[in-house]
């Protein structure tokens, strides 16, 4: 089964920067108890200064927490490191995964923030924001709104808005971002025996493809100098091979998509 793209035309709203430097456009996201006033003018990044406040929080239990190193054709670019964080459970639960990239290109040096939140027992895509920072700067806000999922990019070109088809339980919607290594723990819930169709959001630059997640072997495979086992999945997307390896709490260990070259090895095994 290939991968079919869907094309995600932006919506009739598309404002000019620069009009008035002094406009502020201000947001409130919720992802369950957490609560974050966004201010995209002055770039309050919310997975940098997210809140766990309250009882529920206070008892959030770590799923993972690391750093990866970034390579393109054999040369390292960079580190990638995440927290992964979990409060309530089964339909109650809410999950945070916080990221920073950083990484030297031909176009120069960038620093990216994400910040995926999920809900429920199959973490159901709730809301995302990744924040890129460098030569030039790029944020995109995506939220749940009713049963859609609705995306906003700013850029210096201004203001776009596109969207996405709603999540459902028969075919899940993940988000995969640019070299974020640690969105592919997202897919470990929906790994069975045979295929599975999941959708793939690509916030950067933007669209939404269907993939089909394939088990493939257990194997050794080397962490920071120990060997652990680790089941080998591949997901087909948009013609690409993306090879990835968990552990058996789904903490990805490595990933590589030998079409683009690129490999993100952890450096040390999970905790």
């Amino acid at each position: 089964m290939s991968a079919t793209f869907q094309s995600c035309a932006p919506l009739s709203r598309n404002r000019r920067n620069g009009t008035d430097n002094s406009t502020r456009l201000n947001r409130t996201v919720e992802i369950g108890v957490v609560r974050v006033m966004l201010n995209l003018t002055v770039s309050l990044f919310f997975a940098a200064y997210v809140a766990f406040a309250g009882p529920v929080w206070a008892q959030a239990v770590l799923l993972d927490e690391g750093s990866f190193v970034v390579e393109i054709g054999g040369r390292a670019i960079g580190t990638e490191s995440f927290r992964i964080r979990r409060s309530g459970f089964g339909d109650n639960a809410q999950v945070i995964a916080q990221g920073t990239l950083e990484i030297s290109e031909d176009a120069g040096r960038q620093t990216i923030q994400s910040a995926l939140g999920t809900v429920g027992i199959g973490m159901t895509l709730d809301a995302y924001q990744v924040k890129v920072a460098g030569a030039s700067e790029l944020q995109v806000l995506l939220q749940r709104r009713g049963d859609r999922l609705v995306a906003e990019t700013t850029s210096d070109a201004g203001v776009e808005e596109r969207e996405y088809r709603r999540p459902s339980m028969r075919r899940p919607t993940i988000i995969l971002d640019r070299f974020m290594a640690h969105h592919y723990f997202f897919l470990g819930p929906y790994q069975n025996p045979g295929e599975s169709s999941v959708l793939i959001v690509r916030p950067r630059p933007g669209g939404q493809a269907e993939g089909v997640l394939r088990m493939a072997s257990v194997e050794p495979l080397s962490v920071g100098g120990r060997t652990l086992q680790a089941q080998r999945l591949q997901l087909v997307l948009e013609g690409a091979i993306h090879e990835l390896w968990l552990d058996s709490q789904n903490r990805v260990l490595r990933v590589e998509i030998p079409g683009e070259g690129y490999v993100a090895a952890r450096l040390a095994p999970p905790s």
